[in-house]
């Protein structure tokens, strides 16, 4: 693992981690955490409780909600599914996932 690339956490954020969603459609559990852990480091085990309560396979619960996000048609959908019963991250957290998603490096 190369640790070097979380020296700059938001550099690969807003890079590596945008592009990889964009190209996949979806994220890693690495790749989620390190959002989590950017904007709430101490949120990380709540989050990872959240998730492994819909399956023992954090990689496809990770994989089946990212997806969801990726294939949702409008902005207002997207914060819908992060914030539904099936889901209910918080606001802070879904919108900070949602601002490494989508953010383009212009905006940045």
């Amino acid at each position: 693992m190369n640790y070097l690339k979380y020296y700059n956490l938001e550099d690969y954020l807003f890079t590596e981690v945008t592009n990889a969603f964009r190209d996949r459609g979806y994220l890693t559990p690495e790749e989620f955490f390190s959002i989590v852990i950017w904007k709430a480091n101490r949120a990380k085990t709540a989050i990872k409780r959240k998730l492994a309560k819909r399956g023992k396979n954090l990689a496809a619960t990770v994989q089946n909600l990212t997806a969801q996000i990726h294939q949702a048609a409008s902005d207002e959908e997207r914060l819908r599914i992060f914030l539904s019963k099936d889901w209910a991250f918080s606001l802070p957290m879904a919108t900070a996932v949602l601002t490494v998603l989508y953010l383009t490096m212009a905006n940045y």
